[in-house]
């Protein structure tokens, strides 16, 4: 909100959850399967701050890593039990992996995300908004998507 007073923005063009990963061997079947585990998340991070303020935190070892590439590489390695991270980065590493992951149902925190621009560039915002819906109706979001991520994760209308 406090963004928003001071810079334009164009509609979301996708949005970003904190998300639990696990491996696909895992026995962790929800959130509530993590008492008593260990949680791997980035310091400093969006996620880091969505666990901290969860009801799962108290149940859980956590574990800090410098980047979520480490974070996830903990978790392939078998460090932690589930990576708490946001969803884009968690499925583009998971789409490029051979190994097999897991998302589980339940997210912390979702966000969208939008274009910003100077709060006066109203005409540059309207030109890139209609580019973006002309890249959906096209299908060129979806295959951009589903290269970088498996799937068309775009909400743009």
């Amino acid at each position: 909100a406090a963004r928003a007073e001071k810079m334009l923005f164009s509609e979301p063009y996708i949005k970003n959850e904190v998300i639990f990963v696990v491996k696909g061997d895992s026995d962790v079947m929800t959130v509530n399967d993590l008492k008593g585990k260990k949680v791997g998340v980035q310091a400093g991070s969006s996620p880091n701050e969505a666990l901290i303020n969860s009801d799962v935190y108290k149940d859980v070892t956590v574990v800090r890593y410098p980047s979520s590439i480490e974070l996830l590489q903990g978790l392939k390695n078998g460090i932690v039990d589930a990576a708490v991270a946001d969803s884009l980065n968690a499925y583009y590493y998971i789409f490029s992996s051979e190994e097999r992951f897991f998302v589980l149902s339940d997210c912390l925190k979702d966000a969208e995300c939008a274009v910003g621009f100077r709060k006066g560039d109203m005409t540059l915002r309207d030109r890139v908004q209609k580019i973006m819906g002309e890249m959906k109706a096209d299908g060129t979001l979806a295959d951009i998507s589903a290269k970088w991520f498996g799937s068309d994760i775009t909400i743009v209308r």
